[in-house]
This record gives C-alpha cells, structure tokens and sequence, in this order.
C-alpha cells in the first residue's frame, strides 16, 4: 500500500467495514480511532454522519450510565485520556 492512501479510489468495500464494526459494537471506538488520526476528510459524508451518530448517542448514554451510578471518575485502571472523552 503506498504511503498516502486514497479510500475513495480502492477496492475497499465501506458496506463491509461498516458492518464489521457493527457487528462487534466498536463503531465508537472507529470513530474516534478515524478522528485523532484526522482520517474523516477522506470518508464519504454519509460514513462520517452514520459514524458520528452512532458515537454520539453512545457518549449519551454513557454519561448517563455515570450519572445514574453517582460516578464522577473511571476506576483506576482506566486512563485519563479515555476520561477526558467524556468531558
């Protein structure tokens, strides 16, 4: 694969990626993966849109996990990086 990599002009079927990642919950984790390496720009529109919902309503729902719980840290073990997802 040469260095700089087009998605949009390979064989790379998005259909089977995206339901990859469904299938093992990590869309998510994709996300934020395809953010920080600043990724997203080479994605179709609606990928990045399907993608970000997903994120979104997770981070919702995540929060509210923490708050129903009373919880205003992670347990030790986790990073303050994943934390500051959150924040």
């Amino acid at each position: 694969m040469p260095a700089t990599f087009n998605i949009q002009h390979s064989t790379f079927n998005i259909q089977n990626f995206i339901q990859l990642c469904s299938d093992h919950l990590i869309i998510p984790a994709i996300y934020l993966k395809l953010k920080a390496h600043d990724i997203l720009n080479d994605l179709p529109e609606d990928f990045i849109q399907a993608f970000k919902e997903i994120y979104d309503l997770n981070r919702q729902r995540n929060l509210q996990i923490l708050q129903l719980n009373k919880l205003t840290t992670l347990p030790p073990s986790s990073t303050k990086k994943t934390f500051s997802l959150y924040s």
